[in-house]
């Protein structure tokens, strides 16, 4: 899983061309396991493992042992800190690659905003140059001496004094994703990596060892 790190450019393209490649696999057996020992766990210990997984996900650095110093917390104790560790990890992924999803939303909506504002102008920039186009060679140099045409983008108040035009711009400015696409995925290979190495642990524990949980 590590070398997804050193794929970092290739699939970051992947991703801005396909959504769908924002999700990560998760080891082999590694949801059959996770739907075993979900079984043996109540409404309350599920609801925990989705909020301490969300806690992982949003980690500056995600990392097993906030999955079991959680884990410990809750009152677990011999195998069941592996159990509740490696549960929490594999939601933790999911949390990963929905964040990922949004930050490829993010970016696409962002370029295609871009674009949009771009088109706009040179609509625009067309408009002039065929009124321009349109006038005497006086007119022509009126329209220069004027400037930039100036609009107001206030709303009229009833009695209220003129207000002074501001000059038009492409667009607004377009709100940056929380998060980059890149640490995004750095994020999501880091928790795919100590999801594979809490299966390693919770599989060589026998299951009489692992009690149930409400």
């Amino acid at each position: 899983m590590r070398a997804l790190l050193l794929l970092a450019v290739p699939i970051l393209a992947a991703a801005l061309a396909s959504p769908a490649l924002a999700a990560s696999e998760f080891p082999a057996g590694a949801e059959k396991l996770e739907a075993a020992l979900l079984v043996k766990m109540g409404p309350a210990t599920r609801a925990w493992i989705v909020d301490e997984a969300n806690h992982v996900a949003t980690a500056h650095i995600p990392s097993d042992a906030l999955a079991i110093g959680a884990a410990e917390r809750f009152g677990a104790t011999g195998a069941d800190i592996d159990v509740l560790a490696f549960l929490v990890l594999m939601q933790a992924q999911r949390d990963a690659d929905d964040t990922v999803s949004a930050a490829v939303t993010g970016v696409q909506s962002a370029d295609a905003s871009k674009e949009d504002a771009r088109q706009s102008q040179l609509r625009r920039d067309n408009i002039d140059d065929a009124r321009r186009s349109q006038m005497s060679g006086g007119e022509q140099v009126a329209a220069k001496q004027q400037g930039p045409t100036l609009v107001n983008l206030l709303p009229a108040t009833p009695g209220a004094p003129p207000t002074i035009g501001v000059a038009r711009t492409a667009a607004e400015p377009v709100p940056q994703p929380t998060m980059s696409l890149q640490d995004a995925m750095d994020r999501q290979s880091a928790i795919a990596d100590l999801v594979e190495d809490a299966m390693k642990r919770v599989a060589q524990t026998p299951d009489n060892l692992i009690a149930p949980m409400n």
